[in-house]
């Protein structure tokens, strides 16, 4: 019994004192665990002119582009360009040594100087009939065969001398003077980026709004605000099997040569007329299950203008 009576009186001691102290305490921390109040801010709502355009990743391809290399082997006997250079169409960029060409070149040469002349005199005699046809004939196909050998070797010379077969940039050297070369071994890069083209794949759902001649505005990641206008130039006649997808190339101009091929290109295709919208921030739309709607109600005016 006296436990019991002890016991109680523990209890009621201690609920005392969670009364007691408690209470304060409690109330002293309530305004801490209140909701921070939402800020409210209002903007106006603006009717805009708005494009609907579609968005393609495509790839900038050169106007003219290539590897250049020689056709034959040999020795690297000159080397007329250096590493960035820019070319014009013609320009020899490199040499190969050249061994008995050119004295074979020579010596068909005189050759076919001699079988004109030659043939000239025995032309002369036959009108005074004092040679036959045959021997006319004979000098006439004696000249083809000489002029078609000294014709093949400079031909063979003419592959050991590598020109710029268009005009544009170089880009770095592969080559060093006395190196063996073997055929296709390559020598530089030859690049002609102004204008530039941009190739991009529209899917098939698409594909009956893309037209020659359209305008399509082109960036880079690097520079997203900087847009280049380009217009399709050309599309493929058929879609890709595998992807479903047409193929389209724009062109368009690259004065500073900034734009570089190879980069990836952010391209976007208008391909209707502008509509009027309202235009409201990000911030001001709500998202639910059931869809997204306005934080608040817009009223709108006869002016197209509206407050939210």
């Amino acid at each position: 019994m006296t436990s019991r009576i002890l016991a109680i009186c523990g209890l009621t001691i201690f609920l005392f004192a969670v009364i007691i102290f408690g209470v304060p305490t409690w109330r002293a921390a309530g305004p801490l665990v209140q909701d921070t109040p939402i800020t409210v801010t209002a903007t106006v709502a603006r009717l805009v002119s708005w494009r609907p355009h579609l968005h393609f990743v495509g790839t900038l391809r050169a106007h003219w582009g290539t590897a250049l290399s020689f056709q034959t082997e040999g020795l690297v006997s000159q080397i007329g360009f250096h590493s960035g250079q820019r070319v014009e169409a013609g320009t020899i960029l490199a040499q190969l040594q050249l061994n008995d060409e050119t004295a074979l070149f020579a010596k068909y040469a005189a050759q076919a100087d001699l079988d004109l002349i030659n043939l000239k005199r025995d032309t002369a005699q036959l009108m005074a009939h004092a040679v036959s046809r045959a021997l006319v004939d004979h000098d006439r196909l004696t000249l083809a065969a000489d002029r078609a050998q000294r014709d093949a070797e400079q031909a063979l010379i003419a592959t050991k001398t590598l020109r710029a077969p268009f005009s544009g940039r170089l880009g770095i050297r592969r080559i060093d003077p006395g190196q063996y070369l073997t055929a296709g071994s390559e020598v530089v890069t030859l690049q002609s980026i102004d204008p530039i083209y941009v190739d991009f794949f529209v899917p098939q759902r698409y594909a009956e709004r893309i037209h020659t001649g359209a305008d399509v505005a082109v960036s880079l990641d690097s520079s997203p605000e900087d847009l280049v206008r380009a217009h399709v130039t050309a599309t493929t006649p058929a879609l890709d099997i595998a992807s479903r997808t047409l193929m389209v190339r724009a062109a368009m101009s690259n004065p500073d040569e900034r734009l570089l091929p190879g980069a990836f290109a952010n391209v976007d295709l208008a391909y209707a007329e502008p509509i009027p919208l309202v235009v409201i921030p990000q911030a001001a739309v709500l998202y639910h299950p059931y869809g997204k709607h306005p934080a608040s109600d817009a009223l709108l005016n006869f002016s197209g203008l509206g407050q939210l």
